[in-house]
């Protein structure tokens, strides 16, 4: 409706639906008009981008400088508490991502717990054991690297 520069409140509903219509072979021939139709939040902060390239804060106000000390001073406490937040963020993904990978090695190793049973059931001793083995060599070695920490 933007495009053909039309009010949805002036149309009737068939005239909508043909709009609706049009959209959706627009969408799905990904022929829209703009790069902005296809993902307005890309679209979004590119043009925020834009505007702060525009207007930056160190620009000359009225032919004069301004200088003021207390508020570049609060602007660089500003900027160093948001990379603190920025490094305590980091800190955490890298965390949480040490926390997945060792949740996905405890479900690694349940699946082999549960093979081994099924092992032990049909009989398979010995595939049985290596699995057993091999958990007990897992579990010892992260003992020694917890010792470690």
């Amino acid at each position: 409706m933007e495009v053909k520069q039309q009010k949805p409140e002036q149309m009737s509903p068939s005239e909508e639906k043909k709009m609706f219509i049009d959209f959706v072979e627009d969408y799905n021939t990904a022929t829209f008009p703009s790069e902005k139709y296809y993902d307005l939040e890309k679209w979004d902060t590119m043009q925020q981008v834009k505007r702060a390239k525009r207007t930056k804060p160190d620009q000359k106000q009225g032919g004069f400088l301004h200088f003021d000390d207390e508020k570049s001073r609060k602007l660089e406490q500003e900027k160093e508490k948001q990379k603190k937040k920025e490094q305590e963020v980091h800190k955490q993904v890298a965390r949480l991502r040490g926390d997945r990978d060792k949740l996905d090695e405890m479900r690694h190793n349940n699946e082999l717990r549960a093979r081994m049973e099924m092992l032990f059931k049909a009989g398979k001793v010995e595939e049985a054991k290596e699995i057993q083995r091999r958990l007990t060599e897992g579990e010892s070695r992260h003992a020694k690297f917890r010792d470690l920490q």
